[in-house]
């Protein structure tokens, strides 16, 4: 943290914005300090793919949640409330139970931008569904818009019976935050 106030000051002071923004893009000057970043979690099992249905800011799940969808009727009732006060309701995706199954996270409300969650990684072994959801969160000095959010993701992956086991690996940012996203 140091390091990039360091940098941001004598970078406006000597050369000003622009030439830093260009210096910040190409590397030369450290985005974040080192050592910013929360280490992944062990976890066990082999990998499996995951594919993006939908990704909202503005979505109508004001409550943290982490779950499993496993059926057309389940996901007809999340995509209702996901897209709550919206018209006309955004055709529901096509998805074959049969082969596949979704996993939904949702931060639940927050005050103002900067907020993101996302499903980092999911693994499978005979027991467990282990899904890394990471959240983000603005830095206490960060910029954002004055909004409320609610950041949520929906993904695609290979359908199993496996109990879900939710990871939460929160940024550093969002430590001054409730982050859980809802499975505990």
């Amino acid at each position: 943290d140091m390091l990039l106030k360091q940098s941001l000051t004598l970078a406006h002071c000597r050369i000003g914005w622009v030439p830093f923004a260009v210096a910040l893009l190409l590397g030369a000057v450290p985005a974040t300090a080192p050592g910013n970043r929360t280490a992944e979690p062990a976890m066990t099992g082999k990998d499996v793919p995951v594919a993006i249905v939908a990704a909202e800011t503005y979505s109508g799940l004001d409550r943290p949640t982490s779950r499993l969808i496993r059926s057309e009727d389940e996901l007809k009732a999340v995509w209702k409330r996901i897209h709550r006060g919206r018209q006309p309701l955004p055709p529901l995706p096509v998805v074959d139970f049969e082969r596949d199954m979704l996993i939904l996270v949702a931060m639940g409300s927050r005050n103002s931008g900067g907020f993101g969650i996302d499903v980092a990684r999911v693994l499978r072994d005979d027991a467990a569904l282990h899904i890394l959801v990471r959240t983000r969160c603005p830095a206490p000095d960060a910029i954002v818009t004055m909004a409320l959010v609610q950041p949520m993701q929906l993904v695609k992956v290979a359908a199993g019976d496996q109990k879900p086991n939710f990871i939460d690996q929160p940024e550093p940012s969002c430590v001054r935050f409730n982050t859980a996203s809802g499975h505990r």
